[in-house]
């Protein structure tokens, strides 16, 4: 499998940062993560997240742009991630549910890593009534990803006709979401591996395996 896209993602398949200006902002990124994780503020400022990342203030300013951008902006830069390292763990697996298994632990040691962006991702949707248009554009990528990997299921396995790909792909992106929220915010120790059986109860149900 060479890409996750399918027709419901409006986004690219973002490939991993190799450069040093990448490097710092995957510096930054991961401090304004573990700021969020560790409870300290719901609202990140630019000099506490310059302080934890160990850069200037301007460096901030340069890579992520104003205070109004950050949360954007640190959504899309963790949703490429996210992506990017589903892709890689799944784009040569053959099996279709051995690939979405490896995408769901994937995912999982992805917010493990960074244990605020589920946390975030849910309080910037909880900041309105409904989603913004720009955090509906992020979460459309994801299920676009997932609903192609559920779909591919159809290949080896012979799923339950009466249920929805795009509940099933719903389900698993909340579940994925709400366990990284459960670890983060209620210090539950369940590990990628323990939490990527769980979610896969929903895959071997669909699957009736």
């Amino acid at each position: 499998m060479s890409k996750l896209t399918s027709s419901l993602s409006t986004g690219p398949v973002p490939v991993a940062p190799s450069s040093r200006g990448a490097k710092t902002r995957e510096r930054i990124f991961s401090a304004a993560m573990q700021i969020l994780s560790d409870g300290q503020s719901e609202d990140i400022n630019i000099e506490q997240l310059a302080a934890a990342a160990g850069v200037s203030k301007g460096t901030v300013y340069y890579t992520f742009g104003s205070r109004a951008q950050l949360p954007q902006v640190l959504l899309d830069y963790g949703t490429e991630r996210l992506r990017a390292a589903v892709l890689r763990a799944t784009e040569s697996v053959r099996d279709p549910r051995q690939g979405l298994q490896q995408g769901i632990y994937a995912s999982f040691e992805f917010l493990y890593e960074h244990p605020g962006f589920a946390r975030m991702w849910l309080q910037e949707g909880s900041r309105q009534v409904g989603f913004s248009q720009e955090l509906l554009g992020l979460r459309q990528d994801v299920l676009g990803d997932l609903h192609r990997m559920v779909s591919r299921l159809a290949l080896n396995y012979h799923p339950d006709s009466a249920q929805d790909v795009s509940a099933i792909s719903v389900a698993l992106f909340g579940a994925m979401f709400m366990l990284s929220v459960d670890r983060t915010v209620h210090g539950t120790q369940r590990s990628a591996e323990d939490a990527t059986r769980t979610v896969m109860l929903i895959v071997d149900g669909y699957i009736h395996l």
